[in-house]
C-alpha cells in the first residue's frame, strides 16, 4: 500500500495563496502527502495564513516572481527555513479575454513578464538548489490555450504565454535530465476556480457542452496531476504534458 508520495521533501508552491485555487490546492494536497510547503505569493499575508492552516511544518512566503531579486530572497529563505527544495511548482500567472486588436504592447509585455519570465526567474533561483542535491522535479501549470491557440481564455497574448512557458519546461527537461532534474507539463481547461465562477451559467454551460467529460474540472483535478509528476509514481516522466480539460483538447 502506498504511503504519503511526497515525505521529507520541500516543496515551493507559486502564486499559492488564492483560497480557490489551483496553487492553494496543490500546496494542500502535497501537505498532505508529508512534504513541508512553501507557500509562495504576491500577498505575503495571505501565503502565511494559508502555510498556518497547512501545520506547523509548513511556510509562507511573499515576493514578486517578476523581479530576480525577490526569486532568489525566496529560494534563500526556503533553504534556509524548510529545507533545500526537492520540488518547484511555477503556478503564479495572469489571464485575460481580449481581443488581438485591443491588446496594446505594454498589456502583452506584461503578460508573458508573469507567465513566461516569472517561471524563468523562479526556476532559475531554484535549480542550482536542487543541482547540489542530485534531483529535483519542477512543475509548470500551464494551460489547453497554449495547445490548440485558444480555450477559455484564449487571447493571444496568454495563449503565447502559456506555449511559451510550455516550451521552455521542455527545454529545460532536455537539459537537465542527465544532472537528475525532471520537468513537466500540466494543461487544465476549465477549472473551477474565481476567474471561471465569474461566468454566468449560461456561458459556462455552453464550454462544458464542448468536454466529453461533460463537466467543468475542479481544484483537485490539477492538484492529482502535479502531485503525480512530482512524486517518485513519475519517476520516468520528463518532458511531458499532463492534459487536464476533461477531453476537450485529444492528442
Amino acid at each position: 500500500m502506498l504511503g504519503p508520495l511526497l515525505q521529507g521533501r520541500v516543496a515551493m508552491v507559486t502564486g499559492a495563496a488564492a483560497e480557490q485555487g489551483i496553487g492553494c490546492a496543490i500546496a494542500t494536497l502535497f501537505a498532505a502527502h508529508g512534504a513541508a510547503v512553501a507557500v509562495v505569493d504576491i500577498d505575503a499575508d495571505r501565503a502565511a495564513d494559508i502555510a498556518r492552516r497547512l501545520g506547523t511544518a509548513h511556510a509562507g512566503y511573499g515576493g514578486d516572481i517578476t523581479r530576480a531579486a525577490d526569486c532568489e530572497r525566496l529560494a534563500s529563505q526556503v533553504r534556509d527555513e524548510l529545507g533545500p527544495p526537492q520540488v518547484l511548482v511555477n503556478n503564479a500567472g495572469i489571464a485575460a479575454r481580449r481581443a488581438f486588436l485591443d491588446i496594446d504592447p505594454a498589456e502583452f509585455e506584461r503578460m508573458l513578464q508573469v507567465n513566461v519570465q516569472g517561471s524563468f526567474l523562479m526556476t532559475r533561483a531554484v535549480l542550482p538548489l536542487m543541482l547540489e542535491q542530485g534531483r529535483g522535479n519542477l512543475v509548470f501549470i500551464s494551460s489547453t490555450a497554449g495547445q490548440r491557440g485558444g480555450g477559455v481564455f484564449g487571447s493571444s497574448h496568454y495563449v503565447a504565454s502559456k506555449a511559451g512557458m510550455t516550451g521552455f519546461a521542455q527545454a529545460i527537461a532536455r537539459e537537465f535530465a542527465p544532472r537528475g532534474i525532471r520537468s513537466n507539463v500540466v494543461t487544465p481547461n476549465l477549472i473551477k476556480t474565481d476567474s471561471v465562477r465569474e461566468m454566468t451559467p449560461e456561458q459556462r454551460s455552453a464550454i462544458e457542452k464542448g468536454v466529453p467529460l461533460q463537466r467543468s474540472g475542479t481544484i483537485w483535478d490539477v492538484a492529482g496531476a502535479a502531485l503525480f509528476l512530482a512524486s517518485d509514481l513519475s519517476s520516468y516522466v520528463t518532458g511531458a504534458t499532463v492534459d487536464v480539460n476533461g477531453g476537450f483538447h485529444i492528442r
